[in-house]
């Protein structure tokens, strides 16, 4: 979700950018990456590709733990006395 906000953002150069290492002319990584690709145009539908992505990926990650859980809740454990 985080690199989607950042991906719709490689053209406006709004939000701030942080970097560790250089104080001064830091450049937007999704800015370049995506004008050098001749893409920088896409930046919204790309980000809107990506957070797409990270729903779908958030989703199978929670039904597969239910499911695990599940699975877990129905098997009988070893140390159980009957």
């Amino acid at each position: 979700f985080d690199d989607a906000l950042y991906i719709a953002d490689a053209r406006e150069l709004f939000l701030p950018l942080v970097s560790p290492f250089c104080n001064e002319d830091i450049v937007h990584d999704w800015n370049y990456m995506l004008n050098e690709l001749g893409i920088l145009q896409y930046d919204t539908r790309i980000a809107s590709i990506v957070t797409g992505i990270a729903i779908v990926t958030m989703m199978i990650a929670l039904i597969s733990g239910a499911w695990l859980l599940w699975q877990m809740a129905r098997r009988p454990s070893k140390n159980q006395i009957l």
